[in-house]
């Protein structure tokens, strides 16, 4: 009786399957591919430490020995350094973008005063040029 129960049990399911299947319905290898991006490479370095131990780790986890244990350090604390480095890297770019904002700033203001009929800016001339008078400069 058990037997029976199990071949039956498995004729629903290849007859439910089978419909589905040449339906188009079921998932194939095609569509996983495409709903699944590809991750990406990850570089481990093996490191062996005094004690023989081999670890697997990304080469710029660190290994330390905590509490007579020699072992990577726990992760939540390699990806609070990570962000800790990607922040202060953030913060950085953003000064550089202040200050590119504030030259582009002047830029258009510069550019505005130009279409309004004021002269433009001119270089100061150099000491030679004062003295040798050459035309076109602004004393």
């Amino acid at each position: 009786m058990p037997l029976l129960r199990v071949f039956c049990f498995m004729v629903l399911v290849l007859w439910l399957r089978l419909p589905l299947g040449w339906a188009g319905i079921s998932k194939t290898e095609k569509d996983e591919k495409d709903t699944n991006p590809p991750l990406p490479e990850v570089t481990l370095k093996e490191v062996k430490t005094p004690e023989g131990l081999v670890f697997r780790i990304p080469p710029d986890m660190p290994i330390e020995k905590r509490d007579g244990l020699v072992g990577p350090i726990p992760f939540d604390e390699y990806v609070y350094r990570k962000m800790k480095q990607m922040t202060s890297r953030m913060d950085s770019l953003q000064e550089k973008l202040k200050g590119l904002e504030e030259r582009t700033e002047a830029l258009d203001q510069h550019l505005l005063t130009q279409e309004k009929g004021t002269p433009p800016l001119s270089k100061k001339p150099s000491n030679e040029q004062k003295k040798a008078g050459t035309p076109g400069t602004l004393l």
